[in-house]
């Protein structure tokens, strides 16, 4: 069971029991659904952690305490604005107390002292009031939150007095713990212009990273789990050979097999294409073709270790041999005996090679991303049925594949059939088996099976680095952001000098605007893979969502120098176009573009930057294929929303300003949104309203030190009110 120190908050409304008394339940209902969703936005503004919900209490969870009574007052403010503006609802009053100390976490909930102690002071603090312990005052900053004596008081099951403080009110605001109303509530206001700077940003980094829409939240350094045991990693080298011979199929299959072998012995991970330099041994495998009628022979060899075993090799028992071949790894590796398992031929070799050919072409969809190999894998393993759905790797193929093309948006009445094939792996013991089936449960939205099929696939296979990912992402879809920040962590623990779980645990602290956090593991996987463009490219987005130019440029121009990838050209560009070196963006961007011509979002940026450049005519056609190319999808999230608004206003479409409405109506806590916004406004001379706007951006991920260069926020950028806060954003930093 895990422990950390957090600060615990009780929400509580004042007087429920009475009034419950004298409502219906319908008006009961309402009331508490109203409380929830007044306060949860103001929650997840400073990173807090909603535990559960007790009734008519909520339990919270911080990692800063300052953040925690930053949240606390604009709770309470945000109910007293909401008093005010219905004064004939019947008023909901809260209190608030607080706790720091050591917890225990296990399965969404939290328990310990800490927990106890902050129930005891809620049950004393008066209406309206957030009073905090003294643990609390200790470690908070209370320059920004000012804070006085409240009362002594002994809590039931204590044997000594506590001091207790409170939040001091505020005599200048409207609002009693002097909130800004405007920062409280969604800008609800009508609607200009848009600019696609933000998607000239963070479209690009879409590609290989996610971008915040959540706010930034200060100081939230949590120490990674020592090591349980340093990974060594072994590369798995199978040579090609003629077809005919062993297919290409068998040749596949054999990496996985031998790569799967690998992972399951202790302390030993396969190699990718990024870290075979790291390798303390390879794994060779070499075809002798044979002279009828003897057979070709196959011949495995651990190079490090000077083992090597070799194979008849007959076609018709290749399920058996690569049985032995994965075992004969393993008991190399692992340095034991390990008792050899009876190896059984369960298909006939005929359909054997049917599954191989369409778990091949799965593995190709999924490199390619398309539709049409995942086909033609359905294909194959369907017209089997039923003797090769008896067989449990080819119905795991089956429900990947069917999961794979229900994520495209392909017709899922076209997948039922086969979807409902993925219920035959419940009782599976092989960890991709149960990957697969807890992957299937979140489709179905079964989230509490899903999630013990997820943890049955890492006991089984504490390796596999997908499992850990599945679950993180499970715990994220339900809001539960400690859980899925631990299961990144257990998988470095596991795994802890490999990339993958570093990488995947970057990208979740920079989801959340925990950019320092990102910064220092998005480092580490540069210092494990040196010359790999790709991560330098992601640490210079965090450079470049920091506002840390110059870093960016450099890890950039150092990307480059080992690939000319389409991402990192499209950033530097970025870098460039705030630099105002408006010609070197423009011809990168055309140079992104060669390689990646059907990139909306390339198009839409290089548009931006020849209209900065004053290129009108040659903008206007960039903004026109720009368009084309979006309008080709399906559907569209709030983001590609407000870029089409964008596109479509410098192309005069009068439709720009509604569908701009509607992408702020989709996702009102969208960074990029509410900077379409700004500068939407600002081309409708709206400085009050672009002024909100940016500050929306910035509240929601987007970075202040961007904001404040932004060439289209210029005609704001000596506006007091706007200097004014971005004076307090450099503060709070």
């Amino acid at each position: 069971m895990q422990t950390e120190n957090l600060t615990i908050l009780f929400v509580d409304i004042a007087g429920f029991t009475a009034t419950t008394n004298r409502q219906s339940r319908r008006q009961n209902a309402s009331l508490l659904q109203n409380f929830e969703s007044l306060l949860k936005p103001q929650i997840k503004k400073f990173s807090g952690q909603l535990v559960k919900s007790i009734g008519d209490a909520l339990l919270l969870s911080f990692r800063s305490p300052t953040d925690a009574m930053l949240c606390a007052c604009r709770m309470q403010d945000r109910l007293a604005l909401y008093r005010q503006q219905h004064p004939d609802e019947h008023p909901i009053v809260i209190r608030i107390a607080a706790h720091l100390g050591e917890v225990r976490i296990a399965r969404h909930d939290i328990f310990g002292e800490a927990v106890n102690l902050a129930a005891r002071i809620e049950a004393v603090t008066p209406p309206g009031e957030i009073y905090l312990s003294e643990a609390v005052y200790l470690a908070m900053n209370k320059t920004e939150v000012p804070v006085e004596v409240a009362s002594k008081f002994t809590p039931d099951g204590f044997d000594h007095e506590i001091q207790l403080y409170k939040v001091r009110k505020s005599n200048e605001s409207q609002l009693p713990y002097g909130c800004d109303p405007s920062t409280i509530i969604p800008l609800k206001s009508k609607i200009g212009y848009a600019y696609a700077l933000a998607g000239m940003m963070i479209c690009i980094l879409s590609s290989f990273i996610w971008f915040s829409n959540q706010p930034m939240a200060q100081n939230k350094s949590v120490p990674i789990i020592p090591p349980e045991l340093p990974v060594q990693f072994v590369r798995v080298s199978v040579h090609p050979t003629d077809a005919a011979i062993f297919s290409p199929e068998l040749q596949s299959e054999m990496k996985q097999q031998l790569e799967h072998a690998v992972r399951h012995s202790d302390g030993f991970y396969p190699s990718d294409e990024y870290t075979h330099n790291s390798a303390v041994d390879t794994v060779e495998v070499t075809v002798k073709a044979g002279n009828f009628p003897k057979p070709s022979v196959v011949t495995l060899q651990l190079k490090g270790k000077r083992e090597k075993l070799q194979l008849d090799w007959d076609t018709t028992q290749s399920e058996a041999l690569l049985q032995q071949s994965a075992h004969f790894v393993q008991s190399v590796l692992t340095n034991k005996p390990i008792d050899a398992p009876k190896y059984k031929q369960r298909l006939a070799p005929d359909v054997f090679q049917q599954y191989l050919k369409a778990k091949d072409l799965y593995l190709t969809g999924k490199q390619l991303m398309q539709a049409a190999p995942y086909w033609q894998a359905l294909t194959i393993l369907t017209h089997e049925m039923p003797q090769i759905l008896e067989f449990q790797p080819a119905v795991t193929c089956l429900c990947n594949t069917a999961l794979a093309l229900q994520k495209l948006d392909e017709p899922e009445s076209k997948l039922e059939t086969a979807l409902q094939q993925c219920s035959s792996l419940s009782g599976a013991k092989d960890a991709d088996a149960l990957l697969a089936y807890g992957n299937y449960l979140m489709h179905s939205n079964n989230f509490e099976q899903a999630e013990a099929a997820f943890n049955h696939a890492i006991t089984q296979d504490p390796g596999l680095a997908d499992a850990y990912s599945a679950l993180a992402s499970l715990y994220q879809q339900q809001g539960e952001q400690l859980e899925a920040e631990r299961i990144y962590q257990l998988a470095i623990r596991k795994q802890p000098n490999h990339w993958h779980p570093l990488q995947a645990l970057a990208v979740f602290h920079l989801e959340r605007g925990r950019f320092e956090e990102s910064l220092r593991l998005f480092q580490q996987v540069v210092q494990l893979l040196p010359d790999n463009s790709t991560a330098l490219t992601n640490l210079g987005t965090v450079y470049l969502l920091q506002g840390q130019l110059q870093a960016a440029a450099e890890t950039y121009q150092n990307a480059l120098r080992l690939g000319n990838d389409a991402d990192t050209q499209s950033n530097l560009a970025t870098v460039y176009y705030y630099l105002g070196r408006l010609s070197e963006s423009i011809h990168l961007y055309k140079k992104a573009l060669e390689q990646s011509p059907e990139r909306y979002e390339l198009h839409g940026n290089l548009a931006d930057a020849l209209r900065q450049s004053g290129a009108k005519d040659a903008a206007q056609r960039s903004y026109k294929q720009a368009l084309s190319l979006l309008l080709k999808r399906q559907q569209l999230d709030a983001r590609e929303l407000a870029l089409k608004a964008h596109y479509s206003d410098f192309l005069q479409d009068s439709r720009a300003t509604l569908w701009m409405e509607e992408a702020r109506s989709l996702d009102a806590e969208n960074a990029e949104v509410w900077l379409l916004s700004a500068q939407m406004y600002l081309r409708h001379q709206d400085k009050n309203n672009a002024t909100l706007a940016a500050s929306k951006a910035v509240e929601f991920g987007f970075s202040f030190k961007l904001l404040s260069i932004d060439p289209d926020l210029s005609a704001i950028a000596n506006d007091r009110n706007f200097q004014k806060f971005l004076q307090h954003e450099r503060s709070a930093l």
